[in-house]
């Protein structure tokens, strides 16, 4: 999994610029989870897809990436985390948004 992130760097004349980046998290397992936990997120998913009939697997993609934004957002307090993306092969650079914006 990997996150899009914009990072502030002031430049010498004093103003803010954001840079995009890409930013490796690592992988925490799902089934490791407590079942409250879970449950946080399970419901945080179904709020982020509405109401709408959405196949389970999507579901699973949904929570997981709620989750790894969620520790992102733990993680890194200068960055601000604009969405989960997942990567589709091994390391070729391909992003696959895992939640809609």
């Amino acid at each position: 999994y990997y996150i899009y992130v914009k990072e502030m760097r002031k430049t010498s004349e004093g103003r803010n610029l954001s840079f995009p980046k890409f930013v490796k998290l690592c992988r925490i397992r799902w089934e490791k989870l407590s079942e409250s936990e879970k449950f946080k997120y399970e419901m945080k998913a179904s709020a982020e897809n509405g109401n709408k009939k959405i196949p389970p697997k999507t579901t699973e993609t949904n929570k997981k990436s709620l989750l790894f934004i969620e520790m992102a957002q733990k993680k890194m307090e200068r960055f601000k985390v604009l969405k989960a993306c997942r990567n589709l092969r091994d390391d070729n650079k391909e992003w696959n948004s895992g939640l809609s914006s």
